[in-house]
């Protein structure tokens, strides 16, 4: 055995033993996302606000988000030239709509009814105090702000399908999805609009999809080879459209986590500071009561965009493909196989003349080319026949009798045993 061959079978025991029978390879799949980034999405969308608990003069408090309508409300506390007392009072309000429990006890169904007193309760904390609170409160806004940014990659997860399939037909903002009661009066949050935003859009795409592997299996049945083209190029877009999906939310992810821009070196519009001091929370409600867009209208704006052009070219790929078949075709319908009429009588007879004329004009074509019997110039073959008395074969048109002819030889019996 050579030094090449014994190297080849220790390198082919060494795999036997390392795989142990079979070789699998898996197909890539796309990476899923820790789950512990997106632990503060479901509650934004399945609850209408990120909570946490913290602790007043003694008293256990429970605080939550506040969403855009929150953040309305709020600009209507406060107007153009206002003095102290009257800011005062306008963050004591931004902290009682935090609020979501004190001592154990649901405020959100009488909100209304305890607000002044809730009101009243922070205005008497101390002025360090107040601080503290608005600290604490404004990171759950934090949370929730880094949520929202988030909802687009998590819509691209499995479980994000699976909780559309559970409430898609629901109201997001009843007490049935939530678990809180109350949760009806604040109204759905950006997040909330997006998720459903991007699940509705994502509907299209597989209803779309699905019409358009019927109108394909349609026009399969007379396209013949073509079909394979129109395969691949779907193929090439399905990947495609994959690898823009993950670029996405590789992109998303990198814009919530480490600040970096969405598109290119621009930053991003309207890029939302969460207010962590009285001064930044007051700019921030002035640029909401100046009708700036923040970025969540921003990343709603330019998702809705996007499925819109992309819905736009399918339909207009459609069309393209409808033109061509109606040129190649006629007016008979290429999407919904809805041509069940198939052939009459007459249409059959047509058709089985027209195969018969051109079966007969093929074989006049290829008469003479060829002899009919090759077999008659072989030598062998005519010695064969006068040995044992074959008859000849036809030599005219087929179905036209012909005597036997009667060869003279030996009359012997073929394969007798000897004696």
């Amino acid at each position: 055995m050579s030094d090449a061959q014994e190297a080849y079978e220790k390198e082919q025991e060494q795999l036997r033993k390392e795989y142990e029978g079979d070789v699998k390879i898996e197909a890539p799949k796309l990476p899923e996302v820790n789950p512990e980034l997106l632990k503060d999405v479901e509650p934004l969308l399945f609850k209408g606000f990120v909570y946490a608990a913290a602790e007043v003069n003694g008293v256990p408090f429970l605080f939550k988000s506040l969403n855009h309508h929150e953040w309305e409300i709020l600009g209507f506390t406060v107007g153009e030239g206002s003095n102290r007392r009257e800011i005062r009072q306008h963050f004591n309000t931004f902290l009682a709509y935090g609020v979501l429990m004190v001592d154990g006890v649901n405020v959100l169904p009488r909100r209304e009814e305890f607000l002044p007193q809730i009101v009243q309760t922070f205005n008497g904390l101390s002025e360090g105090s107040r601080q503290k609170v608005i600290r604490e409160l404004s990171e759950v806004n934090r949370r929730a702000t880094r949520a929202m940014m988030l909802t687009e990659v998590y819509a691209l997860e499995k479980n994000s399908r699976f909780k559309w399939a559970q409430m898609s037909g629901l109201d997001l903002c009843s007490t049935a999805v939530s678990g809180f009661a109350g949760t009806d009066t604040l109204g759905m949050n950006h997040g909330q609009l997006l998720w459903r935003a991007i699940n509705h859009y994502e509907d299209l795409r597989v209803a779309g999809e699905r019409e358009w592997e019927h109108a394909k299996f349609v026009a399969g049945a007379m396209a013949g080879k073509e079909i394979q083209k129109i395969h691949a190029q779907d193929r090439r877009r399905r990947d495609s459209e994959r690898e823009e999906r993950q670029k996405r939310r590789d992109k998303i992810l990198r814009f919530a986590l480490f600040g970096e821009p969405l598109e290119g070196d621009k930053p991003a519009q309207g890029e939302m500071q969460v207010a962590r001091t009285v001064d930044e929370l007051a700019e921030q409600l002035e640029n909401d009561l100046r009708g700036e867009k923040d970025f969540h209208d921003a990343v709603v704006e330019a998702y809705e965009n996007r499925a819109r052009e992309d819905y736009g070219r399918r339909q207009q790929t459609l069309q393209e493909y409808q033109q061509q078949f109606t040129e190649k075709f006629g007016d008979r319908p290429s999407v919904g196989a809805t041509d069940f009429q198939g052939l009459t009588a007459d249409d059959i007879a047509r058709r089985m003349e027209q195969r018969h004329q051109r079966t007969v004009k093929r074989l006049s074509a290829q008469e003479g080319q060829q002899p009919k019997f090759p077999e008659l110039a072989d030598p062998r073959q005519q010695h064969f026949m006068d040995k044992w008395g074959s008859l000849q074969p036809a030599q005219g048109r087929v179905g036209k009798a012909v005597a036997p002819v009667n060869v003279s030889g030996p009359k012997m019996i073929p394969f007798k045993r000897g004696e």
